[in-house]
């Protein structure tokens, strides 16, 4: 009688231990996909916003492209942690640099000579910005041909 009552306490014990077991397995595969998920919303929105910053140093003026970068800022602190490796650094770096480059833009002449080289840095921030996306991401970088050139 014991080993009966003994058998079916231990089976007793044996479901609920995988049931625990299986819930949690199953909570945790549940927090990975939302994870995942948005993960991949994060950087597309961080892919579109970081090549609009990087269009807009390359074809408006510093004040618009830090205004932009600026109203993204709550965007970018909700985000951070869905970002890919280092792209915060260069996004906080391209914000930095644009605040910059406007006091550049209101200093001397001196200082006004300094924005090309630092403007020129801070593409190359923002591309490295878009690498980290792509590296995320498993993406290769759209090549376009020159069909002029084409023969």
């Amino acid at each position: 009688m014991w080993n009966t009552i003994l058998g079916g306490l231990l089976a007793i014990v044996g479901g609920f231990v995988a049931t625990w077991l299986q819930v949690r397995y199953s909570r945790k595969i549940k927090m990975n996909e939302a994870i995942a998920e948005k993960t991949v919303l994060v950087n597309a929105e961080a892919y579109a916003y970081i090549k609009e910053i990087d269009s807009m140093l390359r074809y408006s003026t510093i004040g618009e492209a830090l205004r932009r970068i600026l109203e993204r800022e709550s965007w970018f602190f909700s985000n951070r942690l869905f970002l890919p490796g280092k792209f915060p650094d260069k996004w906080l770096t391209i914000r930095n640099g644009l605040n910059r480059l406007h006091q550049l833009e209101r200093g001397s002449e001196e200082d006004r000579k300094q924005i090309p080289n630092l403007k020129h840095r801070l593409e190359g921030v923002a591309e490295e910005a878009i690498q980290e996306i792509y590296a995320e991401m498993g993406l290769k970088r759209i090549e376009v041909e020159d069909l002029e050139t084409r023969t």
